[in-house]
């Protein structure tokens, strides 16, 4: 068959197939588009094909057809968290990210490349990958600190078609630079690319170093809620006063969906999170009259 000759006015292809291809009544063109990365998903792109023979035709009721393509692709919101979150000492070393990704598009992912932008106030030598819940099959440190994550196969599905196993996370450490002043901010954001989609980028995670730290935590411990290890990878202690004992204690992932309910019956008390996929979970326990609520980072 000839190459297509292309009406730019009318926005049409044609094709001049020789009637002696046809002698065994079969055969087929095929056509393969490009579509623009900024095309939205969801969008219905509709393609009209007609076939005109030169000879009489029996039958004119078959020569047309409409084909209404929805165009399909992973889509991804995100969020970045830190630990210790908001504020961080001028004594600590050390900060914890955790990258949250979901495919609420309408087709699994071929491939995905998670690119981290580091602060200038860390040292991106000391990057260390402590979970994730896909496996990568390259992890690369590059110019002055961006950090890229490949994960390539990478069949995460769609969250319409499997909703528990569209979320995906990497939790990492690294190093913060040491006598940072107080008032330096310490900004982080990720970008995650679907296949060949445009990147979507997470929110910025902000530290601000400040000496108040321990105000601060005096007043988080006065809560009478305490869970240790943070982060922790098998078994938590979770840790209350007195009177918090027989309180109800929920924990929940970073989407509000419940993942563990119990009655705390001592003051400190511990958890196996052995079956916890790694991320972020909020850790909530009522009496009935206040409620408390505390964030753990679980990471293998």
């Amino acid at each position: 068959v000839a190459p297509a000759s292309h009406n730019s006015g009318t926005h049409t292809l044609t094709w001049i197939v020789p009637g002696l291809l046809l002698s065994n009544g079969i055969t087929s063109i095929e056509a393969i588009f490009n579509i623009p990365s900024s095309t939205p998903i969801g969008e219905l792109l509709n393609a009209h094909v007609s076939v005109g023979p030169d000879d009489a035709d029996c039958n004119t009721q078959n020569n047309t057809v409409d084909l209404p393509m929805l165009v399909r692709g992973p889509f991804d919101p995100n969020i970045k968290e830190c630990f210790p979150d908001s504020v961080i000492n001028p004594g600590d070393s050390m900060l914890t990210y955790t990258i949250h990704f979901q495919n609420t598009g309408n087709d699994t992912t071929r491939f995905i490349i998670v690119r981290d932008t580091l602060s200038e106030y860390v040292d991106p030598a000391t990057a260390r990958t402590i979970a994730s819940s896909l496996t990568f099959s390259q992890f690369i440190v590059s110019e002055q600190g961006i950090l890229t994550w490949i994960f390539d196969p990478a069949a995460l599905p769609d969250s319409a078609s499997d909703p528990v196993n569209s979320h995906a996370s990497i939790t990492y450490t690294i190093m913060v630079d040491k006598n940072l002043t107080p008032g330096t901010v310490v900004n982080n954001r990720a970008s995650i690319y679907f296949d060949y989609n445009t990147p979507v980028h997470t929110n910025t995670a902000s530290n601000t170093v400040t000496t108040l730290i321990g105000i601060a935590e005096t007043k988080a411990n006065a809560a009478g809620f305490r869970i240790y290890p943070n982060p922790a990878s098998s078994i938590v202690t979770v840790s209350v006063d007195e009177s918090l004992v027989g309180s109800q204690l929920t924990i929940t992932d970073v989407t509000g969906r419940k993942v563990k309910n119990l009655q705390l019956q001592s003051a400190t008390q511990n958890l196996s999170i052995e079956n916890f996929a790694s991320g972020v979970y909020m850790l909530m326990v009522s009496n009935g009259k206040q409620t408390t609520t505390k964030r753990l980072v679980v990471g293998r």
